[in-house]
């Protein structure tokens, strides 16, 4: 397998990184990638590309050619492969859509018994569907309900059968767009016109608090933020965080963990107003927050928004990334980074000399 392509040069939206442990490999979804299909190009297609180091990557490779999948997502639960998604064929209420298969490049099937309105209920405008499986192994799918119909967007959740192929339970509202401080209760009547609520994701941290990673608008562009539940599992309450964790004019994120040294890391696109790129940053954890140690893809230093657009260059970084280890930041990470992949010293054996006896009286 060829890998050609690399990070700073991928133009995405919506970019979601499934790492598997069973291939050694990573696996990207998006928005939009499309795929060849017997010589040509299918937009319409759910493509992926596949790393094994984060920095260069396939072209897109067709596993579903169906109606397209915005912000497709690939999931592992319980031996399967799945991609969740948007299902988008013009005629029909964007909702949601389940595929599956046995390995990460598929190919892959519908699940559902019916092709429409077998997980998010008939007339709701749903995009942005995730998987999440809660304390007791059972699976849910959550969604955004669009602002275009409720106006203050909402995170919605339905319990999903054994078999992922349908939803078993009426939806529950998680929370709505306008309950973050960091969002832009003015952007409904300047812009968008709504609340928005895009690309929600579940993390866990070590100490068992569980945090929703969402998206939203804000005075500065796109924004990522989360929000904690109150009994660590999906059915909350939820209570937002007081600041954003990313507020540069990106946002839509997962989270992952390097295959090679368990690191973990998050992905996202930056430059929200266009054209969109992928951003990989690792990240740390302290307590019940989540932080932002080290962007490496580059792709934020030309296209960041708010205020850092004043640092904002022409010259994007030419050399590969530098990756850091949790914790380390600064001249640390950089040091860390001279050294990660040296042999480690051997110290030279000294020969212990015996201790000379005393000469004073009485000794």
């Amino acid at each position: 397998m060829e890998y050609p392509v690399h990070a700073h040069d991928i133009r995405v939206s919506d970019p979601h990184i499934l790492a598997d442990k069973a291939t050694g490999k990573y696996y990207m979804t998006c928005s939009g990638f499309g795929a060849m299909l017997n010589g040509q190009m299918r937009m319409n297609a759910i493509g992926v590309r596949v790393s094994e180091d984060l920095i260069h990557w396939t072209e897109p490779i067709c596993v579903f050619d169906g109606t397209g999948s915005p912000a497709a997502e690939m999931h592992l639960i319980n031996g399967k492969y799945y991609i969740s998604g948007t299902n988008g064929e013009p005629g029909h209420t964007r909702e949601s859509l389940i595929l599956r298969a046995d390995n990460p490049l598929g190919p892959y099937e519908r699940i559902s018994e019916t092709p429409y309105h077998c997980y998010s209920p008939d007339g709701w405008q749903t995009i942005d569907s995730t998987l999440y499986v809660d304390k007791n192994g059972k699976p849910w799918l959550v969604y955004s309900h669009e602002w275009y119909q409720v106006s203050d967007g909402q995170f919605a959740a339905q319990p999903l059968s054994d078999d992922l192929s349908k939803t078993i339970g009426e939806p529950m509202i998680l929370f709505r767009s306008s309950e973050a401080n960091w969002a832009d209760d003015q952007i409904w009547s300047h812009t968008d016109g709504g609340g928005v609520t895009d690309g929600c994701w579940f993390h866990r941290l070590k100490n068992g608090t569980l945090l929703m990673l969402w998206t939203t608008r804000s005075r500065t562009g796109y924004c990522l933020g989360y929000a904690k539940s109150s009994n660590g599992d999906i059915t909350g309450a939820w209570t937002q965080c007081e600041r954003p964790l990313y507020a540069h004019d990106g946002g839509h994120c997962c989270i992952f963990r390097r295959l090679d040294d368990d690191q973990l890391m998050m992905s996202f696109h930056v430059a929200d107003a266009g054209p969109k790129m992928l951003c990989i940053a690792e990240m740390e954890e302290k307590g019940d927050d989540l932080y932002i140690v080290n962007e490496l893809t580059g792709n934020w230093f030309d296209t960041c928004g708010g205020n850092a657009k004043k640092y904002r260059s022409p010259v994007r970084p030419a050399e590969e990334p530098a990756m850091t280890r949790l914790g380390l930041s600064g001249w640390e990470a950089e040091k860390a980074y001279s050294v990660k992949y040296a042999p480690p010293k051997e110290e030279p054996e000294v020969e212990k000399k015996p201790a000379k006896k005393s000469t004073k009286k009485g000794a």
